[in-house]
């Protein structure tokens, strides 16, 4: 006997690969803007300026970085923009 399935029990992968890519979107343009209003300010060496330009480090920071980032939004908020954009729900 099989019974339905609530519809809103259902698990949406592609949901949530989106809304994943929609936090780290948004991650990186943070840090992006954030390196350059530092160099426009003068206050970022431009040697430093030029290793973080290196999409391969910035890349890594941006993924490590969004790690601790998406632990503290969902331990204080319960949710990330990208799920809740989505309406997605961690339970």
């Amino acid at each position: 006997m099989s019974t339905a399935l609530d519809p809103a029990s259902i698990i949406h992968p592609w949901r949530r690969y989106f809304a994943r890519v929609i936090d780290l979107f948004l991650m990186a343009l943070a840090a992006y803007l954030t390196v350059e209003l530092l160099k426009a300010r003068g206050l970022l060496n431009p040697i430093a300026a030029f290793a973080l330009a290196n999409p391969l480090f910035f890349d890594a920071g941006v993924c490590f970085g969004w790690i601790l980032i998406e632990y503290l939004l969902l331990r204080t908020l319960g949710n990330t923009p990208g799920k809740a954009l989505l309406g997605l729900q961690i339970k």
